[in-house]
Protein backbone atom coordinates (compact mmCIF):
# COMPACT_ATOMS: atom_id res chain seq x y z
CA UNK A 1 0.00 0.00 0.00
CA UNK A 2 0.90 3.89 -0.82
CA UNK A 3 1.20 5.59 2.43
CA UNK A 4 -0.94 8.83 1.53
CA UNK A 5 -2.19 11.86 3.37
CA UNK A 6 -5.72 12.95 3.92
CA UNK A 7 -4.90 15.51 1.18
CA UNK A 8 -4.36 13.09 -1.24
CA UNK A 9 -7.13 10.58 -0.41
CA UNK A 10 -9.82 13.21 -0.91
CA UNK A 11 -8.43 15.14 -3.19
CA UNK A 12 -5.65 13.31 -5.20
CA UNK A 13 -2.91 16.25 -4.70
CA UNK A 14 -1.24 17.28 -1.87
CA UNK A 15 -2.00 20.94 -1.76
CA UNK A 16 -5.61 21.19 -3.26
CA UNK A 17 -6.92 24.69 -4.58
CA UNK A 18 -10.30 26.04 -3.84
CA UNK A 19 -12.45 24.84 -7.08
CA UNK A 20 -13.03 27.26 -10.01
CA UNK A 21 -16.67 27.87 -10.78
CA UNK A 22 -17.04 27.40 -15.10
CA UNK A 23 -19.21 28.07 -18.06
CA UNK A 24 -19.39 26.10 -21.38
CA UNK A 25 -22.46 28.16 -22.76
CA UNK A 26 -25.39 26.54 -20.58
CA UNK A 27 -23.71 24.40 -18.69
CA UNK A 28 -21.94 24.88 -15.53
CA UNK A 29 -18.46 22.79 -13.66
CA UNK A 30 -16.14 22.76 -11.50
CA UNK A 31 -12.48 22.81 -11.79
CA UNK A 32 -9.87 21.95 -9.80
CA UNK A 33 -5.98 20.57 -9.70
CA UNK A 34 -7.08 18.47 -13.54
CA UNK A 35 -10.08 17.17 -13.22
CA UNK A 36 -13.95 18.02 -13.44
CA UNK A 37 -16.32 17.63 -11.34
CA UNK A 38 -20.09 18.17 -11.30
CA UNK A 39 -21.10 19.01 -15.16
CA UNK A 40 -24.74 20.30 -14.58
CA UNK A 41 -27.31 21.99 -16.86
CA UNK A 42 -30.41 23.86 -14.86
CA UNK A 43 -29.80 21.56 -11.89
CA UNK A 44 -29.66 18.59 -13.70
CA UNK A 45 -26.09 16.72 -13.07
CA UNK A 46 -24.88 15.24 -16.53
CA UNK A 47 -21.59 13.86 -15.04
CA UNK A 48 -20.10 13.95 -11.67
CA UNK A 49 -16.46 13.82 -12.08
CA UNK A 50 -13.86 13.50 -15.40
CA UNK A 51 -10.59 12.53 -14.12
CA UNK A 52 -7.19 11.45 -14.75
CA UNK A 53 -5.72 8.03 -12.70
CA UNK A 54 -3.02 6.01 -13.22
CA UNK A 55 -3.04 3.13 -11.07
CA UNK A 56 0.15 0.76 -10.06
CA UNK A 57 -0.06 -3.19 -10.27
CA UNK A 58 -2.02 -3.66 -6.68
CA UNK A 59 -4.97 -0.85 -7.76
CA UNK A 60 -2.99 1.92 -5.70
CA UNK A 61 -4.25 5.24 -7.16
CA UNK A 62 -0.73 7.04 -7.83
CA UNK A 63 -0.98 10.61 -6.11
CA UNK A 64 -0.94 13.91 -8.29
CA UNK A 65 1.19 16.94 -8.40
CA UNK A 66 0.00 20.39 -10.21
CA UNK A 67 3.14 21.33 -11.67
CA UNK A 68 2.39 24.08 -13.92
CA UNK A 69 -1.14 25.81 -15.41
CA UNK A 70 -2.15 28.42 -17.23
CA UNK A 71 -5.98 29.74 -17.28
CA UNK A 72 -7.87 31.81 -19.47
CA UNK A 73 -11.53 31.88 -18.12
CA UNK A 74 -14.24 33.83 -20.00
CA UNK A 75 -18.54 34.40 -19.06
CA UNK A 76 -19.43 31.36 -20.98
CA UNK A 77 -16.26 29.87 -22.22
CA UNK A 78 -12.89 28.71 -20.90
CA UNK A 79 -9.14 27.51 -21.95
CA UNK A 80 -6.72 25.55 -19.23
CA UNK A 81 -3.73 24.19 -19.88
CA UNK A 82 -1.29 22.37 -17.28
CA UNK A 83 0.81 19.44 -16.26
CA UNK A 84 0.53 16.68 -14.15
CA UNK A 85 3.19 14.75 -11.96
CA UNK A 86 2.82 11.28 -10.54
CA UNK A 87 5.58 10.15 -8.93
CA UNK A 88 6.26 7.49 -6.28
CA UNK A 89 9.76 4.93 -5.83
CA UNK A 90 8.75 2.87 -8.65
CA UNK A 91 6.18 5.12 -10.92
CA UNK A 92 7.27 8.64 -12.38
CA UNK A 93 4.03 9.38 -15.05
CA UNK A 94 3.71 13.07 -16.35
CA UNK A 95 1.04 14.80 -18.62
CA UNK A 96 0.25 17.70 -20.28
CA UNK A 97 -3.67 18.49 -19.51
CA UNK A 98 -5.55 20.85 -22.28
CA UNK A 99 -9.08 21.62 -21.17
CA UNK A 100 -11.53 23.62 -23.51
CA UNK A 101 -15.11 24.60 -22.83
CA UNK A 102 -17.05 26.43 -25.87
CA UNK A 103 -20.27 29.21 -25.79
CA UNK A 104 -22.16 26.20 -27.19
CA UNK A 105 -22.02 23.98 -24.74
CA UNK A 106 -19.00 21.20 -25.81
CA UNK A 107 -16.21 20.24 -23.51
CA UNK A 108 -13.10 18.56 -24.52
CA UNK A 109 -10.18 17.40 -22.69
CA UNK A 110 -6.95 16.09 -23.71
CA UNK A 111 -4.10 14.52 -22.51
CA UNK A 112 -0.48 13.59 -23.46
CA UNK A 113 1.62 12.03 -21.47
CA UNK A 114 5.05 10.12 -20.96
CA UNK A 115 6.70 7.74 -18.62
CA UNK A 116 9.62 8.71 -17.55
CA UNK A 117 10.64 5.44 -16.20
CA UNK A 118 10.07 1.58 -16.41
CA UNK A 119 7.35 0.66 -14.47
CA UNK A 120 4.27 -1.60 -14.51
CA UNK A 121 0.52 -0.07 -14.30
CA UNK A 122 -2.84 -1.69 -14.01
CA UNK A 123 -4.61 1.32 -15.40
CA UNK A 124 -3.33 5.12 -16.82
CA UNK A 125 -6.22 6.74 -18.42
CA UNK A 126 -9.21 8.78 -18.15
CA UNK A 127 -12.58 8.03 -15.91
CA UNK A 128 -16.11 9.14 -15.63
CA UNK A 129 -18.53 9.15 -13.27
CA UNK A 130 -21.75 9.27 -14.05
CA UNK A 131 -24.39 9.94 -11.61
CA UNK A 132 -26.61 6.67 -9.56
CA UNK A 133 -30.01 8.59 -11.16
CA UNK A 134 -29.25 7.83 -14.42
CA UNK A 135 -30.76 4.08 -12.95
CA UNK A 136 -33.04 2.93 -15.63
CA UNK A 137 -31.94 6.00 -18.48
CA UNK A 138 -32.12 4.77 -22.39
CA UNK A 139 -28.76 5.62 -23.62
CA UNK A 140 -27.19 4.52 -27.46
CA UNK A 141 -23.47 2.91 -27.38
CA UNK A 142 -21.13 3.69 -30.04
CA UNK A 143 -18.81 0.60 -30.16
CA UNK A 144 -14.93 0.08 -31.44
CA UNK A 145 -16.64 -1.81 -34.12
CA UNK A 146 -18.69 1.08 -35.66
CA UNK A 147 -22.02 -0.29 -34.78
CA UNK A 148 -24.22 1.74 -32.15
CA UNK A 149 -26.84 0.12 -30.03
CA UNK A 150 -29.63 0.54 -27.38
CA UNK A 151 -29.08 -0.11 -24.27
CA UNK A 152 -30.19 0.95 -20.18
CA UNK A 153 -28.67 2.06 -17.50
CA UNK A 154 -28.84 -0.55 -15.14
CA UNK A 155 -32.03 0.19 -12.41
CA UNK A 156 -31.05 -2.49 -10.31
CA UNK A 157 -27.02 -3.03 -9.03
CA UNK A 158 -25.55 -4.93 -11.78
CA UNK A 159 -23.00 -7.69 -10.56
CA UNK A 160 -20.97 -7.89 -13.58
CA UNK A 161 -18.16 -6.35 -15.07
CA UNK A 162 -17.89 -4.53 -17.40
CA UNK A 163 -21.79 -4.29 -17.32
CA UNK A 164 -23.02 -5.67 -20.66
CA UNK A 165 -23.15 -3.90 -23.19
CA UNK A 166 -21.40 -1.19 -21.60
CA UNK A 167 -18.32 -2.46 -22.86
CA UNK A 168 -16.11 -2.14 -25.67
CA UNK A 169 -16.96 1.48 -26.21
CA UNK A 170 -15.96 4.50 -28.02
CA UNK A 171 -19.19 6.70 -26.89
CA UNK A 172 -22.55 6.79 -25.40
CA UNK A 173 -25.35 9.30 -25.72
CA UNK A 174 -28.11 9.63 -23.05
CA UNK A 175 -31.24 11.20 -24.40
CA UNK A 176 -33.78 13.21 -21.76
CA UNK A 177 -37.39 12.97 -21.62
CA UNK A 178 -37.52 16.85 -22.91
CA UNK A 179 -35.37 16.01 -26.04
CA UNK A 180 -31.97 16.95 -24.48
CA UNK A 181 -28.99 14.73 -25.62
CA UNK A 182 -25.64 14.74 -24.00
CA UNK A 183 -22.96 13.00 -26.06
CA UNK A 184 -20.01 11.26 -24.72
CA UNK A 185 -16.98 10.61 -27.09
CA UNK A 186 -13.69 8.32 -25.91
CA UNK A 187 -10.32 8.22 -28.20
CA UNK A 188 -6.98 6.46 -27.49
CA UNK A 189 -7.99 3.42 -25.85
CA UNK A 190 -11.55 0.87 -25.45
CA UNK A 191 -13.94 2.17 -22.67
CA UNK A 192 -16.18 0.17 -20.37
CA UNK A 193 -18.56 1.16 -17.71
CA UNK A 194 -18.44 -0.58 -14.03
CA UNK A 195 -21.71 0.00 -11.21
CA UNK A 196 -19.95 1.14 -8.73
CA UNK A 197 -23.36 0.77 -6.37
CA UNK A 198 -21.64 -2.50 -5.93
CA UNK A 199 -18.76 -0.23 -3.61
CA UNK A 200 -21.31 1.77 -2.28
CA UNK A 201 -20.82 5.05 -4.32
CA UNK A 202 -23.63 6.54 -6.34
CA UNK A 203 -22.45 6.12 -9.27
CA UNK A 204 -21.55 4.30 -12.80
CA UNK A 205 -17.56 4.38 -13.64
CA UNK A 206 -16.34 4.43 -17.37
CA UNK A 207 -12.80 3.54 -17.62
CA UNK A 208 -9.85 2.56 -19.72
CA UNK A 209 -8.11 0.22 -20.59
CA UNK A 210 -10.74 -3.30 -20.55
CA UNK A 211 -10.39 -5.62 -17.61
CA UNK A 212 -10.22 -8.24 -21.22
CA UNK A 213 -6.62 -7.62 -21.47
CA UNK A 214 -4.72 -9.10 -19.13
CA UNK A 215 -2.70 -7.22 -16.16
CA UNK A 216 -0.15 -5.58 -15.18
CA UNK A 217 1.49 -4.28 -17.87
CA UNK A 218 4.69 -3.01 -18.04
CA UNK A 219 5.19 0.70 -19.70
CA UNK A 220 8.88 1.29 -20.15
CA UNK A 221 10.27 4.35 -20.36
CA UNK A 222 9.94 7.29 -22.90
CA UNK A 223 6.12 4.93 -23.61
CA UNK A 224 3.87 8.01 -24.51
CA UNK A 225 -0.22 7.93 -23.89
CA UNK A 226 -2.72 10.16 -25.31
CA UNK A 227 -6.70 10.22 -24.84
CA UNK A 228 -9.34 12.71 -25.56
CA UNK A 229 -12.76 12.83 -24.28
CA UNK A 230 -15.50 15.19 -26.01
CA UNK A 231 -18.65 16.02 -24.05
CA UNK A 232 -21.62 17.96 -26.35
CA UNK A 233 -25.02 19.27 -25.49
CA UNK A 234 -27.54 18.67 -28.11
CA UNK A 235 -30.82 20.39 -27.18
CA UNK A 236 -33.67 21.52 -29.70
CA UNK A 237 -34.41 25.27 -30.10
CA UNK A 238 -37.34 25.16 -28.07
CA UNK A 239 -35.35 24.06 -25.60
CA UNK A 240 -32.40 26.23 -26.00
CA UNK A 241 -34.27 28.99 -25.70
CA UNK A 242 -35.04 28.79 -22.35
CA UNK A 243 -31.47 28.11 -21.02
CA UNK A 244 -29.43 31.50 -19.39
CA UNK A 245 -27.08 33.36 -21.77
CA UNK A 246 -25.33 34.38 -18.45
CA UNK A 247 -24.18 32.76 -15.47
CA UNK A 248 -27.78 32.87 -13.33
CA UNK A 249 -27.02 35.15 -10.03
CA UNK A 250 -29.30 35.77 -7.14
CA UNK A 251 -29.35 38.76 -4.96
CA UNK A 252 -31.14 38.82 -1.89
CA UNK A 253 -32.04 42.55 -0.47
CA UNK A 254 -32.87 43.17 2.89
CA UNK A 255 -35.95 46.04 3.41
CA UNK A 256 -35.21 47.78 6.49
CA UNK A 257 -37.63 50.43 5.75
CA UNK A 258 -40.17 47.92 7.69
CA UNK A 259 -39.83 46.22 10.89
CA UNK A 260 -41.49 43.01 12.50
CA UNK A 261 -42.71 41.32 16.04
CA UNK A 262 -40.15 38.62 16.93
CA UNK A 263 -42.07 35.74 17.97
CA UNK A 264 -42.22 34.74 21.54
CA UNK A 265 -39.11 32.27 22.36
CA UNK A 266 -40.22 29.34 24.31
CA UNK A 267 -38.40 27.49 26.77
CA UNK A 268 -38.31 24.14 28.29
CA UNK A 269 -37.05 22.33 31.00
CA UNK A 270 -33.44 20.10 29.90
CA UNK A 271 -33.81 16.39 29.66
CA UNK A 272 -30.63 16.59 31.12
CA UNK A 273 -30.77 16.07 35.38
CA UNK A 274 -27.42 18.34 35.99
CA UNK A 275 -28.22 21.53 36.90
CA UNK A 276 -27.61 24.46 34.45
CA UNK A 277 -23.71 25.93 34.71
CA UNK A 278 -22.34 29.11 35.11
CA UNK A 279 -21.98 29.49 30.66
CA UNK A 280 -26.09 28.25 30.48
CA UNK A 281 -27.15 30.54 33.17
CA UNK A 282 -25.78 33.59 31.71
CA UNK A 283 -27.10 33.15 28.24
CA UNK A 284 -30.48 32.51 29.88
CA UNK A 285 -30.33 35.80 31.41
CA UNK A 286 -29.72 37.26 28.09
CA UNK A 287 -32.52 35.82 26.53
CA UNK A 288 -34.36 37.91 29.53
Amino acid sequence: MIDCSSNQIVFGTETPREALSLCAGPLKLKYADGELRNIEINGRRLLMRLVVAVRDRDWNTIPCVLTHTEERINEDSFEIDFEMEHKTDDIHFVWRGALCGDSIGKITFSFDGEARKTFERNRIGFCLLFPAQFAGMKCSIHSIDGSENEAVFPLWISPDQPVVPFDEMRGLAMEFEDGLRFHVAMEGDVFEMEDQRNWTDASFKIFCTPLRIPFPVTVPAGTKISQKIMLSLIAPQSLRSRFPSKAHETTLALDRSKSHKLPFVGLCVSSSESPPDTRQIDRLRKLN
